[in-house]
């Protein structure tokens, strides 16, 4: 289960790194969900890749310790290929 977050717009880079790298001392790793794009909406979703029930409850903690510099934490949505 794929684990989402959004920082706040106005949260600088070097707060985004900081918040990174707390998440890897408590061992998960994200990246963002949308790299490259310059919609700075889009740009601000992060993804932790994999991941279970404890590790939403894990990664909420941590990031709970940043306050208002997250937006919101939640597991991604379970989504298929449509078929013909």
């Amino acid at each position: 289960m794929p684990i989402q977050f959004k920082f706040s717009e106005e949260v600088a880079p070097q707060r985004r790194e900081q918040i990174a790298r707390a998440l890897s001392k408590a061992g998960y790793d994200s990246r963002a969900l949308f790299a490259g794009l310059k919609r700075p909406k889009l740009a601000t979703i992060q993804t932790i890749p994999t991941g279970d029930e404890g590790d939403l409850e894990a990664v909420k903690q941590v990031l709970g310790e940043f306050g208002t510099a997250i937006e919101y934490v939640e597991a991604a949505p379970s989504r298929s290929l449509k078929s013909d």
